[in-house]
Formats: structure tokens, sequence, C-alpha cells
């Protein structure tokens, strides 16, 4: 191995190690980074991290944990948002590399409904800051325990807790049905 490889991998090691990790409820999310060449997922929750893959634009995840501003994530294999290959008959080619790893977390997003969703300023906060009043998509930024945080607005920028059960996954839509079945929120 050659010794600027080495490094990266030390690095990497290093950083994983002395990062903090957030065990999360799980919560779907979408890819919301457009690039053509997809959203990089990796080993570690760092840039340097090893490459796995990459995600398509609109790709549905299952968020499990955080460490910084980087999300654990899992892929459908299936999914065509998410591993898009087709071979020279224009058909599917069956994805079999890793459905694991890091994303940046504001290169994910979810959609919030309006129905007065309780906005926490931290993971551990008991009482609500505020309600939200509008219903939009939203960037990613952390989650612990039963908590996810979104970047609420850009400038100023601004950013919340929310409860991960009022998050919709769905980059095609608000969720509107699921939260009816919700029932009133507390």
């Amino acid at each position: 191995m050659n010794p600027a490889t080495l490094c990266s991998l030390a690095a990497s090691a290093f950083v994983a190690a002395n990062s903090k990790v957030d065990t999360c409820d799980k919560f779907d999310a979408f890819v919301i980074d457009k690039d053509s060449m997809g959203l990089n997922f990796r080993d570690a929750p760092n840039a340097k991290g090893r490459i796995l893959g990459q995600l398509g634009f609109e790709c549905t995840v299952v968020v499990t944990k955080s460490s910084g501003m980087w999300l654990y994530v899992e892929a459908d294999k299936d999914s065509e948002d998410c591993f898009d290959s087709m071979d020279e008959n224009l058909k599917p080619i069956p994805y079999k590399g890793p459905t694991k790893g890091w994303v940046y977390a504001p290169l994910l997003g979810t959609n919030i409904e309006n129905n007065g969703i309780p906005v926490f300023q931290s993971a551990q906060s008991r009482s609500h800051g505020y309600r939200l009043s509008e219903q939009y998509s939203v960037p990613l930024q952390s989650c612990a325990g039963k908590r996810v945080q979104l970047l609420l607005h850009e400038k100023p920028q601004k950013t919340g807790w929310v409860d991960g059960k009022y998050l919709c996954g769905n980059p095609h839509s608000n969720c509107s049905i699921w939260f009816k079945e919700l029932g009133p929120f507390n």
C-alpha cells in the first residue's frame, strides 16, 4: 500500500474512532442531491471515508444513526431511484453492491406536514419552542433518539428538532393521509 493510501486510511479510522455516534429511531428520508453522479455513501462518517457506492436523486433510505452532520442509511437494493443501472437493452441491472453506509446529512431531505408539529431546541428538550405552520421539504442535519434535526430556514439559518414520527420520507408526497391516521398531535 502506498503512503498516501495509508495516511488516508489512518485519518478515516481516527475520525471514526473519535466521532460520537447517536442511535436514532428509524425514519425514512430521501436523497435531495441532484448531482448526476449520485450521492456518495461511505464506510465512515466523514469525507475521507471510502466510497462504497452512490445513491440516485430521490432514492428513499432508512436512517438509523448519526455522527455530527453524517447519517447512517440503508437503501433498498431493488429501488430504481437508488441504483438505476441499465444494460444495452435498457433493462435494469440487479444491484449487488453495499446498501448501507454514511452520507452527508444536508444532502438528504424529508417532507413535513403543516399540522402544527412541535419544534424543539434540542434532541432532549421537554417543551417545544413553537409549532411549524407550513408544509415543505427540508434538508436533514442530524438525529438522536426519537428526534430529527432539520434545517428549517436557510437565510437566516435556523434549525429545529422534531419527532421523527411526523416526517414523510416519500419524495412525491406530504403523507397527509398518514398524518390523519396518527390522530391529534400532543
